[in-house]
């Protein structure tokens, strides 16, 4: 009994010191357990979300239009080893919408049955809002770089290691008497 206590406080102690959300919830999304950094990063204390249903996590339409409690929370209660690793928009309590990517593992019974789950998530909203400023950066440039009245300058990119050409300007190809494409 000793070596069995001391065996879950040192599981307790882990599973507080991790930096990511760890939530589970019974068949029906009903919390059952929602550790330390979940309550810091969600915005919610012990009280206020055990024995809620995680749909108060998930705005009802993510910002791209698809439901999300409707469709996806209702697929993933009833057999969440379909989604092993997904990403959703969530909401904190103050309102603020974020992007994590979550890890979810059924919880099953001695005789099998899949009685809840547990989901691991991180915070990735940073990484998306940095990877969709690059799109944005990239096709600002191609722009800019394709523009014959903008950019009259010739202008080529090429591989450092080969020396083939990336992309050329209008005013390249012009210049060489070809088209961009066969150049």
């Amino acid at each position: 009994e000793h070596a069995l206590l001391e065996s879950t406080e040192h599981l307790r102690d882990l599973i507080a010191s991790i930096d990511s959300i760890i939530i589970t919830m019974d068949r029906d999304g009903i919390i059952t357990s929602f550790n330390e950094y979940a309550q810091r990063f969600f915005g919610y204390t012990a009280g206020e979300i055990m024995g809620k249903n995680v749909r108060i996590l998930v705005p009802e339409v993510d910002s791209g239009g698809r439901s999300l409690q409707q469709v996806f929370v209702n697929d993933l209660l009833s057999s969440p080893d379909d989604f092993p690793e997904n990403i959703n928009e969530n909401v904190r309590k103050n309102g603020e919408r974020v992007w994590i990517l979550w890890k979810n593992k059924s919880i099953k019974d001695p005789a099998g049955k899949i009685v809840g789950n547990i989901a691991l998530g991180n915070d990735i909203t940073a990484r998306l809002k940095a990877e969709e400023a690059l799109r944005e950066s990239e096709i600002a440039l191609q722009v800019f770089f394709d523009s014959p009245g903008v950019m009259r300058s010739i202008v080529e990119l090429t591989a450092e290691d080969d020396m083939r050409i990336l992309a050329l300007n209008p005013a390249l190809a012009d210049y060489m008497g070809m088209t961009k494409e066969f150049i």
